[in-house]
């Protein structure tokens, strides 16, 4: 080690600045697979009004739509964990007494879910051609009873 060390106080600066930042890219990757490592914890509040990740809080409060598909999202994780979502089953929990055109209902759906997934929901929603989920993996709490009332 002391070897090591002299021989690391001779080097040129240069080389310590490359091993500084090095240092620094690799506590960065730990960080980050630390966070993904952990099982993702999600709160909902009552009528899907808010939702918090950590200490990461979104108001969902005048968003009817994000609101009805998040509390779509949460009820079928807690009913039948892994199991999607599929348009048909969307366009019933958030147009129930529209007739639209699939191509429609799809477009919507896509906004929605991107949207949800931009404000901190991205690696917690699970997408494939059938449908939509919640990660199986997630820990879910609901805040008050009426929080999947739509």
């Amino acid at each position: 080690l002391a070897q090591a060390a002299e021989q690391l106080s001779r080097a040129p600066s240069v080389l310590l600045d490359d091993a500084r930042f090095a240092r620094r890219l690799l506590a960065r990757a730990l960080d980050e697979a630390r966070a993904t490592s952990q099982t993702p914890s999600l709160t909902v509040g009552p009528d899907a009004r808010w939702f918090r990740i950590g200490h990461h809080h979104v108001d969902l409060g005048r968003r009817r739509r994000l609101r009805d598909l998040l509390a779509a999202l949460v009820e079928r994780h807690s009913c039948a964990p892994g199991t999607l979502l599929t348009a048909g089953d969307l366009t019933g929990a958030l147009w129930p007494e529209e007739r639209v055109s699939p191509a429609i209902v799809r477009h919507r759906i896509h906004v929605l879910i991107s949207t949800l997934r931009t404000l901190g929901l991205r690696t917690l929603i699970i997408s494939d051609a059938d449908g939509y989920m919640l990660d199986r993996q997630l820990q879910l709490r609901v805040d008050g009873p009426e929080a999947l009332e739509s």
